[in-house]
């Protein structure tokens, strides 16, 4: 029965082999294989046909692995989509129609996510990739068939991809940018560490040239932060350890500047106003005056110059 493959195909993805993923998928298609041939008989088709949560096992058997595959997780999805459209999954009959869950969409954004920090793709594919899944969720959800729903996680996998990236093209902050206002507008609730990865994601990609630019998105960003009682340690010191200081062209004297002019100068108490931090999960996680102090003075490669 599908309970049976399941099990089989999900002992594959459990293994995390490089060929899981092709494991899996083989008994996926061995499935589609046996429910054709009782179909092409004419009599009643007793055998099991595979259902959303069969390819869902499937691609998360690919996403296992270190080297993740994401352009066959994403054809595994493009298949759940036709079957969903037209009835027909690659030409197979179907028993009843296909059609993708919300985690069908996260795995996929997952492996775009996942190989773009493992430098396994062009440097921001995995950014726009996983954009356009939650873009399509969002219209899915919009179309109010009751099917699709989305989550928090979504726009945090967007998120968490542009940081990870080492991809400079304005377009990763963009992306980033854009996936945290909807997120914004979305009936999800944000928390500090959607604002950290934002931050952190454009203080690397307005890293050299654009110390205008750079200035004023600090400050928007801040405000907004502060705005929402959002205010953490964690966004405090990723402002202060900013980014590698040698080989971006930032020095520890801007970077402090930067940091102070978007807070001011700490209280006598070393802590912040408590409006800016109200909304937190925990107040443990309120920021300090330590918060402020750069701990990283290198992170970069290259190395410090040798005293002669």
């Amino acid at each position: 029965d599908e309970t049976s493959y399941n099990h089989v195909i999900r002992a594959w993805a459990k293994t995390k082999r490089r060929n899981s993923g092709k494991r899996a998928e083989f008994w996926l298609n061995h499935m589609w294989q046996e429910y054709r041939q009782e179909e092409e008989t004419g009599l009643e088709n007793n055998r099991p046909c595979p259902s959303v949560m069969t390819y869902n096992i499937v691609m998360d058997a690919y996403l296992q692995p270190l080297e993740v595959d994401p352009f066959q997780v994403e054809t595994l999805l493009e298949e759940l989509i036709a079957g969903g459209d037209v009835g027909d999954v690659g030409k197979r009959s179907l028993a009843k129609p296909l059609y993708p869950t919300v985690e069908s969409f996260s795995l996929v954004m997952r492996a775009w996510a996942k190989a773009e920090k493992g430098r396994l793709i062009d440097s921001g594919l995995g950014c726009r990739k996983a954009y356009e899944c939650l873009q399509t969720v969002l219209k899915l959800e919009a179309d109010e068939t009751g099917r699709i729903a989305s989550t928090p996680d979504l726009f945090a996998t967007v998120l968490n991809a542009c940081h990870v990236s080492t991809d400079t093209d304005p377009l990763t902050l963009a992306i980033a940018t854009d996936t945290f206002q909807l997120l914004k507008e979305s009936r999800h609730q944000v928390d500090a560490s959607f604002y950290t990865r934002l931050l952190q994601t454009g203080l690397r990609i307005l890293s050299i040239g654009n110390g205008n630019e750079r200035a004023t998105f600090v400050q928007h960003i801040t405000e907004d932060c502060c705005d929402d009682g959002l205010l953490s340690g964690a966004f405090v010191k990723a402002l202060a350890n900013c980014t590698p200081i040698y080989g971006t062209g930032w020095t520890i004297q801007e970077c402090h500047q930067l940091t102070y002019r978007a807070f001011g100068e700490p209280r006598e108490d070393g802590t912040f106003p408590a409006q800016w931090s109200r909304n937190l999960v925990k107040q443990d996680f309120a920021p300090g005056s330590a918060d402020m102090e750069r701990v990283d003075f290198v992170l970069s490669a290259t190395p410090f110059p040798q005293r002669r």
